[in-house]
């Protein structure tokens, strides 16, 4: 009897391994780097690969990258980058991420695990631009491949963070000796909001915040232009990560003095700032990021103009793209003029009760 129970033991052991090591890792849950990077679900994705141990790990990396799409590749690397370290002697090849323009003037050379850096366990996205190519349906299993087969596995451990160590590891990464040039409002902003201490959370912001061009720059860089076609709005063009950065680009302005947004709007119109285009497609981002800003009332969309269009409230928490023309008319979109008018008619909508499709 007792020979069996020991026998049974050892064999629902061998199955619960069994089944740890063929967990999937469920990309989805990852932020599209460039746009929305937050450390926290990357570090708990590491966490649960380490704790597979390397070949384990590493089949599981390998089995998602086996089915990744174009816009998983960026998640990719940046889990290899945290799992895998350096071998002496490889000469090691970077990933096909395009050109990449890195924050306060720095090179690849100063960032070996671009596009991020790691600092006390905390990964951060350290590249202002990236211009992506074009690249093979197996770019993703390849990288992780060239890896696997290159790399060692990473003894460093990683956990979950705290916000005071976050805000530790930022701290270190703002005073790094690595920065070529103090780095801008917006360059400081877009590595704060990762960890959420200048976006929606809001630790950083007063009521007064003023806005400026950079940082302007630097919030519309996260949102994603108005879907062009009725076609792309009928297929959810806008995903719940783009409704999240909308919103929270909302919520960031509505806590920035008015004043400020009308003077930096005008700047725009004018195309006078650096690194946002006075373009129909910024334009896009700005009309959206203005309907979402005020509680505008939602009339007949078929007999009479509606300010709100193309976004449909479905209950004042839901918000979705409705599918029409979207035609420029070869006009940059008036931001400042909307912004007045409907400050002038309206309140501020309450995003609290926001809730992603």
């Amino acid at each position: 009897m007792g020979l069996f129970i020991a026998s049974l033991f050892l064999f629902l052991v061998g199955c619960a391994s069994d089944r740890v090591d063929h967990r999937d890792l469920d990309l989805r849950v990852l932020p599209a780097s460039e746009a929305t990077f937050n450390p926290e679900p990357f570090i708990s994705a590491a966490i649960s690969l380490q704790s597979m141990g390397k070949d384990a790990g590493s089949l599981v990396l390998l089995r998602a990258a086996n089915t990744a799409d174009f816009y998983d590749y960026d998640k990719l690397v940046v889990l290899c980058r945290m799992l895998f370290i350096f071998r002496d002697g490889i000469d090691y090849r970077s990933p096909s991420l395009g050109h990449r323009e890195f924050y306060g003037d720095t090179t690849f050379e100063d960032w070996p695990l671009e596009p991020i850096t790691v600092v006390d366990g905390c990964p951060f996205w350290i590249v202002g631009l990236v211009f992506a190519g074009a690249r093979s349906p197996d770019a993703a299993s390849q990288y992780v491949s060239y890896c696997i087969t290159n790399c060692a596995w990473n003894t460093f451990r990683y956990r979950q963070l705290n916000a005071g160590q976050k805000r530790s590891a930022l701290a270190k990464l703002l005073q790094s000796p690595k920065w070529k040039r103090p780095l801008s409002d917006g360059e400081e902003f877009l590595l704060s909001s990762q960890i959420g201490t200048s976006w929606i959370q809001g630790e950083k912001l007063t009521p007064d915040e003023q806005l400026t061009s950079s940082k302007l720059a630097a919030i519309m860089q996260r949102v994603k232009p108005w879907p062009s076609s009725w076609a792309v709005a009928n297929t959810n063009g806008y995903t719940s990560d783009d409704w999240s950065n909308l919103v929270s680009a909302a919520t960031f302005l509505q806590r920035c003095d008015p004043t400020s947004i009308q003077k930096t709007f005008v700047e725009w119109e004018a195309c006078k700032i650096q690194d946002l285009y006075c373009d129909y497609l910024t334009g896009t981002k700005l009309y959206l990021v203005t309907r979402i800003i005020f509680d505008l009332p939602e009339t007949n969309r078929i007999q009479t103009w509606d300010s709100t269009w193309p976004i449909k409230w479905n209950g004042g928490i839901q918000p979705s793209i409705e599918p029409g023309p979207n035609s420029n008319n070869g006009r940059v979109y008036p931001a400042a003029t909307d912004f007045n008018y409907f400050r002038g008619k309206y309140k501020y909508r309450n995003l609290s009760k926001y809730r992603s499709n």
